[in-house]
């Protein structure tokens, strides 16, 4: 009897482990990059990317009569001149240029802020973001990153440039920073859109793992924008598909 007892336990502790971690139940937790890529582009038309790690210069200045900052970002992407401007009123009297930080909000009050994009100026005043409509713009951190890590990537496709730019919250104080700023500029000869979207920054979708890709084949480009109501990622339906028209406007297209 006791050796029947042992042959049994030895059989069963031959099965396999049919259930090796939590990645392989149905609808599981979406965790690290390579899960989201296979999630997302597996099996995907992606477009090639070039990323560029070297950052945007960065200067502050400060008018004392008008008692305005404006916050100037520049940079140089395949001899395309870009500038990013952000104009603030200070509330305070006195203004230190290595004291100010832009996560004191009580500080200042925001004005405006545009892109010059080889010359042409696109004026952001009022605009909403493309995914989230009831949500007026705020400025961006797009001179800001993180060590190792692009804060541009340009595409080429179809006679059309695509730059994605990463804009970080720059009312982050150094901890529970997620949140952020895309910008998809499209450049087509002398006509410039500039689309913002606004997300959450959840992990593992962050700006290094979100590509453009053209799901139709039809030379127009596509890309995957996780849902703002989101705080994990499960499956594809936890994202919405916005597609980039002919003139380069992103629109929705698909829930």
């Amino acid at each position: 009897m006791k050796l029947c007892i042992i042959f049994i336990l030895i059989l069963e502790s031959c099965k396999p482990n049919l259930i090796r971690s939590n990645d392989s139940l149905p609808n599981s937790q979406i965790n690290d990059s390579l899960q989201l890529d296979s999630l997302l582009y597996k099996d995907k038309f992606v477009l090639t990317e070039i990323a560029f790690a070297e950052g945007f210069s960065y200067n502050l200045s400060y008018n004392i009569q008008s008692k305005v900052i404006t916050a100037i970002a520049k940079n140089e992407v395949k001899n395309h001149q870009i500038r990013y401007d952000i104009n603030l009123q200070y509330n305070y009297d006195s203004f230190v240029g290595d004291k100010f930080h832009f996560y004191d909000e009580a500080s200042y009050l925001y004005i405006n802020s545009k892109f010059e994009i080889n010359k042409k100026q696109i004026d952001l005043r009022g605009v909403s973001f493309i995914n989230e409509e009831d949500r007026k713009l705020f400025p961006a951190g797009i001179w800001m990153n993180f060590e190792g890590e692009p804060t541009i990537k340009y595409y080429k496709y179809y006679g059309k440039e695509y730059l994605l730019l990463n804009g970080q919250d720059l009312f982050c104080n150094g901890s529970h920073c997620s949140s952020f700023q895309l910008y998809i500029i499209v450049i087509n000869g002398d006509e410039i859109q500039v689309n913002p979207f606004l997300l959450s920054g959840v992990w593992p979708y962050l700006y290094t793992n979100i590509k453009l890709v053209d799901l139709e084949k039809d030379g127009l480009p596509d890309i995957y924008i996780l849902k703002s109501e989101k705080a994990e990622i499960r499956s594809i339906n936890d994202f919405d598909i916005y597609g980039i028209n002919e003139i380069g406007k992103a629109f929705l297209k698909s829930k």
